[in-house]
């Protein structure tokens, strides 16, 4: 994410190469699953769940983050702000997704005229 948002978009897909869908991860697969979809082998749909009807629920912070901060360096800053307001409403506070939204909504709004 960090080597997308300042524009070093050769060296960030060089460092997915090697993320693979089989690898062994123990816990936090939503951190492998979002890397296979910055690296194009998962589409969007698949990291969201379908909760009450809703088809566009966000599964967990980490995820949602990771959703809107690829909207953000992709250009679509109205989608990346709509799924950081629907990370913050989930009372999950202190996970790490919801304060990074957070301060994402702080900076949209800052640079905001």
């Amino acid at each position: 994410m960090t080597l997308r948002r300042t524009g070093r978009t050769r060296e960030a897909k060089d460092l997915l190469k090697p993320i693979r869908g089989d690898l062994d991860v123990i816990e936090n697969r939503s951190y492998l699953r979002l890397l296979l979809f910055y690296k194009g082998a998962l589409p969007m749909d698949s990291l969201l769940v379908a909760a009450a009807g809703d088809t566009s629920a966000i599964a967990d912070a980490a995820t949602g983050y990771g959703i809107g901060n690829w909207q953000l360096y992709n250009g679509h800053a109205a989608a990346a702000e709509s799924i950081f307001r629907r990370v913050i409403a989930d009372p999950q506070w202190p996970a790490f997704g919801h304060i990074a939204a957070e301060a994402e909504l702080k900076r949209m709004r800052a640079a905001t005229p």
